[in-house]
Parts: C-alpha cells; structure tokens; sequence
C-alpha cells in the first residue's frame, strides 16, 4: 500500500470519528495530523 492510498484511508477514519467540532475544525486538525505523518513523504516525492 502506497503512502497516498494510506493517507486518503487514515482521512476516512479522521472524518467519520463523531466530535464535537464543525467539518471546518475536523478538516483543519486533519491537515496539521497530515503534516507531521507525512510531511517526509512529501519532501521525497
């Protein structure tokens, strides 16, 4: 399994985890998760 295919994966499960915060704050949280689980990915490629 790729990174991207992990990353949209692990997205899926942050979105549907019920919270307390609106799809804007779940979305923000998502991009800073995002940045330190695959920010040396990123760099690589």
């Amino acid at each position: 399994m790729d990174s991207r295919k992990i990353e949209q994966e692990l997205k899926k499960i942050w979105i549907e985890i019920p919270t307390a915060n609106s799809e804007k704050t779940k979305l923000n949280e998502w991009e800073k998760l995002r940045s330190k689980l695959f920010s040396s990915n990123d760099k690589t490629t």
